[in-house]
């Protein structure tokens, strides 16, 4: 897999590992980056968050608006989407499950 995400960013968002296990649900929805994920942060997992997002994100389960963190990450110093960090960062690709049972087209 390609590193597209650059070192010190990777470490960074190395820290949001229960987001991205969470967002791994685009596999589901034709991975389109829309609806929200609910995922279970530490303090510093909010903290960082917080940071990425520029705005509060509370500790314990905390929802994410999936089109917000794409933004996010599209503008930032990482320049890829959510779709692209989160196969970097969990190590494998997302798949389309919604296209391989063939209820897109």
């Amino acid at each position: 897999m390609a590193d597209h995400i650059p070192a010190p960013a990777r470490d960074y968002l190395a820290g949001l590992e229960p987001l991205w296990r969470s967002v791994r649900k685009l596999e589901g929805n034709g991975l389109l980056s829309t609806g929200a994920v609910v995922a279970d942060l530490d303090y510093q997992a909010a903290e960082d968050l917080s940071r990425l997002l520029g705005r509060t994100v509370p500790q314990g389960r905390s929802r994410i608006r999936l089109t917000e963190l794409d933004a996010v990450l599209r503008a930032s110093a990482i320049g890829h989407g959510l779709v692209t960090v989160v196969a970097e960062l969990t190590g494998s690709p997302l798949g389309d499950r919604k296209r391989r049972a063939g209820r897109v087209r």
